[in-house]
C-alpha cells in the first residue's frame, strides 16, 4: 500500500513537471517581461490617497481612481478628473461607473505577493499552520509539500496546474496566471464571462446568454476578440498620429516662445536706441539753440555798443563845452566874452541839435516746441502682426481645434499728434481737449492709493478724492498740488463715497455716513441701513438740501439733510433691480443711479416714477459704471474705457472720449466747478479735459 502511494505521488509530481515544461518558452519570457513591467505598485496605486486601488472605477478619460476617493470629489451631481479635470456626470453615483476590471486582476496577482509568510490553504481549514511551497493556477491555493503532492492525484484537482512557490513569487508565471483569470458574472457569480453580446455591447455568461440575451447576437469571447482587436489598434494607431502632430506643434509653440523672447530684446533695444537717437537730436538741437542764442545776443549786444559809443561820445563832447563855456563866462573879460560868444553859440546849438536815436530792444524768447503735448503722445505702440514663416498643420487632418497662427510683436515709432491720446468720431459736437494731468500717489503715502469716490470742490474749485487704501481724503488743485487731507475720526472705517452739500462734506465709510467741515472737522455721523455683506454707498448732494444715499442691494435711495435727519427714502416703483451703486441727482430733483450687477442706469423721480430705463438695448454702453452730471443736465457715463454723453433723459448718448490702446481706463468721474470734466484713471492718473 505504501509502495502504491510513493508510485502515485511520484508519478503525479512528474506528470505535474511535464506540464510545466509543454509552455513555448519564448512566448512565456516575452509575456512574463511585458507584465513585469506593468505590475508595479505605482501602476496600481491610486493617485488620490497613494495606496493600492480599492474597487478602483475608470472615468471616461481613461483614468482610474478608489471608488472611495472619487465620491469625496462630488459636487452638484458631477467632479472634475484629478489629472485632465474633465467633467463628469456621476448622478446615478460613483459606483455606477465602470469598473476597472483589468486593474483588478492585476491587483490579484500582486496582493498575494505581498505577503511574507504564507501558509497552506488546505491545512489552514483544519488548523494546521504548514509552510506553502506551491501554489496551485486553477484553484488559486497555497500549498505545503505533502498537499502540493496529493493535489496531483485526485480526480478532481489531477489537470490543475501546480508552480513552485519561489518561481510564482519572482514573476516567472504572472503571463500564465493572466491567461486564466476569468470575469465573473455580476448577476451569476459562479459563472464566468465567456461570451459577448454585440447587441447590447456587454460581457456575458453561460445562463445570462440562455436567459436575458437569447434573441440577441452573441459570440465567443474568442471571436468578439478578433473582431474588436484589430478595430481597437487601429484606433492606437491612429492615436499615435495625433500625438506625433501634438508633438511638432509643441515644437512650433516651444520656437514661437523663443521668437517672442528674442523679440522682446529686440523691441526693448530698439526702444534704447530710439530715445538714445531722441537725446541726440535733442542735445544737437540744444547746441543749435545755444548758438543761435548767442549770436542774437551778439549781434543785438554790437548794435546797443555802437550805440553806447556814439552817446559816450556826444556826452563827452557836451561836458566837454560846457566846462570850457562856462569858465568863459565865469572868469572872461566881456571883450574875450563877445569875441567867442559866437563860437560858443554854434557848439551849443550845434551839440542841441544831436538827437540820440532809439533802440528796439530785441530780447529772444524760448518758445518749447510741442511741450503742451508731450503728455499726449504716444511714443511706442505694440502692434500684433501674422509671422507668415511660421508653419501649422494641415486642419483637414489635423485632430485638435485648430488654432490661430503665431504672431511677433512689432515696435512702430509714433509721430507726435495728439489725436493719439484721444480717439473722438468726427461727428461729435462735443470736442474734449486735455489740459491737465497728474499722480494722484504720493511720497507719504504708506499703500498704493485707491479711490473709491470723487467729488467737486465748491469755490476755489479742484476736486476731492477718496483714496481707500489710505484711509483719507485729498484735495487737489486743477494743476496737482496737494491741498489738503482728510482722515476721519475713526480709524477702523476707510472713506468710500464723497460729495459736498453747500458747506459740508459728506462722507460714506462701511455702514455709516460721516458730516465734517469743507476744512475737514469733524461735525457728527450716523448708522445707515444695510443688507449688504460688504456695504458700499455712493452719495451725491442735491445743492444744500440733502446728501442722497444710493443703497445697494435695497434697490433704493435714502435722503439725509445735514444734521444727519432721514428726510425721505425713494424706490423706483416696479423696477426689480439688483445692486445700486453710482449715483447723481439733477436740478429736477430726478435720480440717475447707475444698476452695476444688471449693468442699467434707471431714471426716476422724488415720487418713485421711472422716467427711463437705459440698457445695451436702447443706449450705447456694454458695462455702465461711474457717472456724473453737468450744469445742464447732461449725463456723462463712463464705460469700458469710454466716457459717452446723454441728453437729460437719457434717450440720446453718443461718445466723446475713447481712451487710446495701452492708457489705463477711467473709473470715476466729474465735473468740477469751472466746468472741467475730471477722469480718474485705473493707473491713479487725473485728467482734466475742457469741452471745446
Amino acid at each position: 500500500m505504501c509502495l502504491y502511494m510513493v508510485s502515485m505521488l511520484s508519478h503525479c509530481s512528474a506528470s505535474t513537471r511535464g506540464r510545466a515544461v509543454d509552455q513555448n518558452p519564448v512566448t512565456m519570457t516575452q509575456r512574463t517581461t511585458q507584465l513585469s513591467e506593468v505590475l508595479r505598485e505605482d501602476y496600481l496605486s491610486c493617485k488620490i490617497c497613494y495606496e493600492l486601488f480599492r474597487t478602483p472605477k475608470l472615468l471616461p478619460c481613461l483614468h482610474t481612481y478608489c471608488q472611495q476617493c472619487l465620491e469625496q470629489l462630488v459636487t452638484k451631481g458631477s467632479l472634475n478628473c484629478p489629472e485632465c479635470r474633465i467633467k463628469v456626470s456621476v448622478k446615478d453615483g460613483v459606483k455606477n461607473l465602470k469598473s476597472n476590471f483589468f486593474i483588478n486582476s492585476l491587483l490579484e496577482l500582486l496582493q498575494p505577493k505581498q505577503t511574507n509568510d504564507l501558509e497552506c490553504s488546505v491545512c489552514a481549514t483544519a488548523k494546521k499552520h504548514l509552510t506553502a511551497v506551491s501554489r496551485c493556477l486553477d484553484c488559486h491555493d497555497f500549498l505545503c509539500q505533502s498537499c502540493s503532492l496529493g493535489h496531483g492525484c485526485s480526480r478532481a484537482t489531477i489537470s490543475h496546474r501546480v508552480v513552485d512557490l519561489k518561481e510564482f513569487l519572482n514573476g516567472q508565471h504572472d503571463a500564465e496566471v493572466r491567461s486564466r483569470q476569468e470575469m465573473s458574472c455580476l448577476d451569476h457569480s459562479q459563472e464566468p464571462l465567456r461570451f459577448f453580446c454585440d447587441t447590447c455591447n456587454s460581457l456575458i455568461c453561460r445562463d445570462c446568454r440562455l436567459l436575458g440575451h437569447f434573441q440577441h447576437q452573441v459570440m465567443s469571447m474568442a471571436d468578439a476578440i478578433k473582431k474588436k482587436k484589430p478595430e481597437v489598434n487601429q484606433l492606437i494607431e491612429g492615436l499615435g498620429s495625433n500625438i506625433l502632430k501634438i508633438t511638432q506643434r509643441k515644437e512650433e509653440v516651444t520656437e514661437s516662445l523663443g521668437i517672442l523672447s528674442r523679440t522682446t530684446k529686440t523691441i526693448k533695444a530698439n526702444i534704447v536706441s530710439y530715445i538714445d537717437e531722441a537725446t541726440a537730436l535733442l542735445q544737437s538741437q540744444k547746441e543749435v539753440a545755444f548758438k543761435e542764442v548767442d549770436d542774437i545776443i551778439e549781434k543785438e549786444s554790437a548794435a546797443l555798443l555802437l550805440v553806447k559809443g556814439e552817446l559816450d561820445s556826444q556826452w563827452d563832447k557836451a561836458v566837454s563845452c560846457r566846462e570850457f563855456s562856462q569858465k568863459i563866462m565865469d572868469v572872461g573879460s566881456d571883450s574875450e566874452i563877445m569875441s567867442l560868444e559866437e563860437v560858443m553859440r554854434e557848439r551849443i546849438q550845434e551839440l542841441q541839435s544831436f538827437m540820440p536815436q532809439k533802440q528796439k530792444l530785441r530780447i529772444p524768447d524760448l518758445v518749447l516746441g510741442g511741450k503742451e503735448i508731450l503728455p499726449q503722445i504716444q511714443f511706442f505702440r505694440l502692434e500684433l502682426v501674422k509671422n507668415d514663416s511660421a508653419t501649422h498643420p494641415d486642419s483637414a487632418s489635423w485632430s485638435l481645434p485648430a488654432e490661430k497662427p503665431s504672431s511677433a510683436l512689432t515696435l512702430e515709432m509714433c509721430e507726435a499728434s495728439p489725436t493719439q491720446h484721444e480717439v473722438l468720431p468726427p461727428k461729435d459736437n462735443v470736442i474734449l481737449r486735455l489740459v491737465s494731468s497728474f499722480d494722484v500717489e504720493q511720497e507719504e503715502d504708506d499703500y498704493q492709493p485707491k479711490i473709491t469716490g470723487i467729488a467737486a470742490f465748491p469755490g476755489a474749485g479742484g476736486i476731492l478724492l477718496a483714496d481707500q487704501n489710505n484711509d483719507e481724503i485729498k484735495r487737489f488743485s486743477m494743476n496737482g498740488d496737494l491741498r489738503r487731507t482728510i482722515t476721519l475720526n475713526d480709524s477702523d472705517l476707510s472713506p468710500c463715497s464723497i460729495a459736498v452739500c453747500g458747506n459740508t462734506l459728506a462722507c460714506s465709510a462701511n455702514n455709516y455716513l460721516f458730516f465734517m467741515t469743507l476744512g475737514g472737522s469733524y461735525l457728527h455721523k450716523l448708522k445707515l441701513r444695510s443688507n449688504q455683506d460688504d456695504p458700499q454707498y455712493a452719495i451725491t448732494a442735491y445743492s444744500s438740501q440733502y446728501v442722497a444715499v444710493s443703497e445697494g442691494t435695497l434697490c433704493s435711495v435714502s435722503l439725509y439733510n445735514t444734521k444727519g435727519e432721514c428726510l425721505e427714502r425713494v424706490r423706483p416703483r416696479g423696477y426689480q433691480g439688483v445692486k445700486f451703486l453710482f449715483i447723481a441727482v439733477n436740478q429736477n430733483e430726478e435720480f440717475i443711479v447707475c444698476d452695476v450687477a444688471k449693468q442699467e442706469i434707471v431714471i426716476f423721480n422724488r415720487s418713485g416714477d421711472i422716467i427711463h430705463i437705459m440698457n445695451s438695448s436702447n443706449s450705447p454702453f456694454s458695462r455702465p459704471f461711474s457717472l456724473c452730471l453737468n450744469s445742464s443736465n447732461l449725463i456723462f457715463v463712463v464705460d469700458d474705457g469710454r466716457v459717452i454723453q446723454f441728453s437729460e433723459n437719457g434717450m440720446d448718448g453718443k461718445v466723446v472720449l475713447s481712451t487710446a490702446p495701452g492708457e489705463s481706463r477711467p473709473r470715476m468721474i466729474v465735473i468740477d466747478s469751472g466746468g472741467h470734466l475730471v477722469l480718474v484713471a485705473k493707473d491713479n492718473y487725473v485728467r482734466y479735459y475742457e469741452f471745446m
